[in-house]
């Protein structure tokens, strides 16, 4: 478990209490709705920067350190957002698996992670591989990171259930 930093509490302090933050254009960034404060929260929980505010997120630097230790990583997370921001950012080889990516290109997508020893990196939504990917296997890592967690333990299980399969020889 990871504590927020100073700056990132701060931040997401202010949406929990106001229901507003302050983006770095000076624009407020507002939750009028529970469901939208939740969602906002959640965001500024994995990083402020995928919503516009540079303050820096203890989840993406202890994630890098993690990347830069490791062999291959599963990285799931909820927002499609923060996916995007990694791919832009990471300096590793990697493939991306999100709701936006056609279903056609998931299996091939897990099959060139699975084989290709030069591919790091799977950044995938959890809803893209569960419960729609059943066909996807990722045993291609052993290790997973869940930079947060879907409403229902069922479809986190089943997000890691990707490398829990048949073909993989390691501990996940």
């Amino acid at each position: 478990l990871l504590e927020m930093g100073p700056e990132q509490r701060e931040v997401y302090d202010q949406m929990e209490k106001e229901l507003f933050v302050m983006l770095d254009n000076g624009e407020p960034l507002w939750a009028p709705s529970v469901l939208a404060q939740l969602t906002r929260l959640r965001q500024l929980n994995v990083d402020p920067n995928i919503l516009g505010i540079s303050k820096p997120s203890v989840k993406t630097e202890f994630l890098q350190n993690l990347i830069d230790e490791n062999g291959k990583l599963v990285i799931f997370c909820t927002s499609e957002k923060y996916l995007m921001w990694l791919h832009f950012n990471v300096q590793v080889n990697h493939i991306m698996i999100t709701g936006s990516t056609p279903v056609d290109d998931r299996i091939p997508l897990s099959m060139k992670f699975n084989e290709d020893p030069n591919i790091k990196l799977c950044l995938a939504t959890i809803g893209s591989a569960s419960p729609g990917g059943e066909g996807l296997t990722l045993t291609g890592a052993s290790n997973v990171i869940f930079m947060d967690r879907w409403w229902t333990p069922t479809t986190n299980s089943q997000a890691e259930d990707r490398l829990h399969r048949i073909t993989q020889k390691s501990a996940v």
